[in-house]
């Protein structure tokens, strides 16, 4: 069974004419950089993701382009080093089965180059590359810890640990 959606109303996509215009001229007292925005939603500084997403392979990667084009903020965390390591790390020769054609990420397809079949290296390095063009929130080294849902705030508590060992409790509304 194969399920799509095409578009939600009032969370439609930022295509075409509906592109941000990534330009902000003029005198804007407070005016914040591209760099200093991704920076702080990357971080999540003085905010919180609406949607956690567990792993950062290859549909973790496409739901948050999706979310994130329908303007929906998402974080996906994973426990690996890299994005694609969960590629990477598996044996030395390893190449997808499927056709490439089979395989395409949301909003940007492999190039028409591209190998029929996908060493795991090149495929890892791929998911790299889509992240930061997609402008991902994504937190590597990063270890789910627990998570609770509150019913009356329909709010999770989803304690995940850092790099740096410490534990920061997220507070999305949705976790998949």
């Amino acid at each position: 069974m194969f399920t799509t959606i095409e578009e939600l109303k009032g969370y439609e996509e930022k295509l075409g004419a509906e592109r941000p215009a990534g330009v902000n001229h003029g005198e804007n007292v407070g005016r914040e950089s591209w760099a200093d925005r991704r920076h702080r939603e990357k971080n999540y500084i003085g905010m919180e993701p609406t949607v956690l997403v567990i792993g950062a392979g290859q549909a973790g990667l496409n739901l948050a382009a999706r979310l994130g084009q329908l303007n929906i903020n998402t974080l996906i965390v994973d426990k690996n080093d890299r994005i694609g390591d969960n590629w990477r790390n598996r044996y030395r020769f390893l190449v997808l089965h499927d056709p490439v054609w089979y395989d395409h990420m949301a909003y940007i397809p492999f190039p028409k180059n591209w190998p029929i079949f996908t060493p795991k290296d090149k495929l890892g390095d791929w998911f790299e590359s889509y992240a930061s063009s997609m402008e991902l929130n994504v937190w590597m080294k990063t270890e789910v810890k627990g998570a609770k849902f509150d019913k009356s705030s329909g709010v999770w508590s989803v304690p995940v640990k850092g790099p740096d060992g410490k534990v920061r409790e997220l507070h999305p509304k949705r976790k998949y």
